[in-house]
């Protein structure tokens, strides 16, 4: 009896077996057919093997002590007119603070004029210098300036300006008018007697008017704009000023 029950279990384990296989190849089939429906495109093989790499001897950052204010996490915290910049050092977190009154945002570093179809003025406040350009004929002429940061009247060679940031042609007298952002002054060029001079502002930071050259406050003038004899002067302080060219009196 114990003979015919194993021989029995046997032939049932054979039959399991056979359905498995059977089972497992029908399935392959039905893998092989969808996958035929798919055309995939080989890969492209590297001439390198992995055994040819070498790792680089990059130390951990946490661990080195050349670098240790680089940030190794950054998080930005923002709640009505708070903001604050958190940054994770390996020494630390610190925070930053947004400044509660931002500086204005700086001009660029040319100004320009047109003049025509192919010439303009530009002011170039990193060299403190102003030039007549003509891109069609490839050429620059100096204007004025010396090229050193400061502040003098005289003779255009020798005249000095800081951080020109705005140009203006009168085209009746063909005066130049710069906004000398730097020294908080509007300057005058005369290309008939070659000569710079300062037709408003002292020098000083503020909003002062005046008829007297001597009184009067600008806030870092950045660009001008001629409307008749009134000459428009923006500043910094987000004021908009008004030279009258006849009189000089600013307002």
């Amino acid at each position: 009896a114990t003979i015919r029950l194993t021989a029995r279990q046997r032939a049932q384990r054979a039959a399991q077996q056979a359905a498995g296989r059977a089972g497992s190849a029908a399935a392959s089939r039905v893998s092989v057919r969808k996958s035929q429906k798919v055309e995939i495109p080989p890969m492209p093989q590297s001439s390198r093997t992995p055994s040819d790499w070498q790792a680089l001897p990059v130390p951990p950052l946490a661990d080195n002590p050349a670098a240790p204010a680089v940030p190794l996490a950054l998080s930005f915290f923002q709640f009505n007119e708070h903001q604050v910049l958190f940054a994770g050092l390996s020494s630390g977190v610190v925070s930053v603070r947004a400044p509660a009154r931002p500086q204005p945002d700086q001009p660029g570093r040319f100004a320009v004029e047109p003049l025509d179809k192919t010439r303009f003025l530009l002011a170039d406040a990193h060299s403190h210098q102003i030039w007549l350009v003509d891109p069609v004929a490839k050429s620059r002429c100096f204007v004025a300036g010396s090229g050193r940061p400061g502040f003098r009247d005289g003779p255009l060679a020798t005249a000095q300006m800081q951080g020109p940031a705005g140009v203006c042609l009168d085209p009746e007298t063909h005066h130049i008018y710069v906004a000398d952002r730097g020294n908080h002054r509007v300057r005058q060029i005369n290309l008939s007697s070659g000569m710079m001079s300062t037709v408003a502002g002292n020098g000083t930071r503020g909003c002062l008017d005046s008829i007297e050259p001597r009184q009067q406050a600008l806030d870092s003038p950045d660009n001008l704009c001629l409307q008749g004899r009134q000459l428009m002067i923006c500043c910094a302080d987000s004021t908009l000023r008004v030279l009258d060219l006849p009189t000089g009196a600013l307002r």
